[in-house]
């Protein structure tokens, strides 16, 4: 049996009011199965549709109604679908590249396979950097800390513009 190792991300953490908020919606979705082009809460839902949903509920919208239309395959299997994804996701809520190393609860962190600079998977981060993911593990969405697999790589980490709209 192979093993897997595991990178740990360098990454400095900084706290923020709303973080205790983005950790209580990401513990909601905890174990909600993997299910392709998904999002229902303990029922299904994808890598997109899940960090889609968490952002609605820190927004008090429901943008991720508009990413049903993106191809089942759209996180996973193509850079098309992956641009397609990350587009309809960044129009529903504005983010900007983070270039200084830190993370702070509700940054998108963004990875893929070493090879490429083609993002596969999307994860959120919470309080002190955990990140959140949905997973096709029998644990479905859950939470690691700053750990991922060595056929893993980081391609970015995006925060939102306006994150003081979550304390309302």
């Amino acid at each position: 049996m192979a093993s897997s190792r595991t990178t740990v991300l360098q990454f400095t953490y900084k706290d923020r009011p709303w973080a205790l908020r983005v950790d209580d919606i990401c513990w909601s979705w905890e174990r909600t199965p993997y299910k392709l082009n998904a999002c229902k809460k303990k029922a299904g839902v994808d890598c997109i549709h899940f960090v889609a949903a968490v952002l609605d509920e820190l927004y008090g919208v429901e943008h991720s109604k508009n990413l049903k239309s993106l191809p089942p395959d759209a996180c996973v299997h193509n850079k098309e679908g992956v641009l397609a994804a990350g587009r309809a996701l960044f129009e529903a809520y504005p983010h900007q590249r983070v270039e200084d190393n830190s993370i702070e609860a509700g940054d998108l962190v963004l990875l893929g396979p070493p090879s490429t600079k083609t993002t596969s998977h999307l994860l959120i981060a919470s309080t002190h950097g955990r990140l959140w993911q949905s997973t096709k593990t029998p644990l479905g969405v859950l939470v690691s800390g700053y750990g991922i697999n060595e056929d893993q790589m980081l391609v970015a980490v995006y925060r939102a513009t306006d994150k003081e709209k979550w304390l309302r």
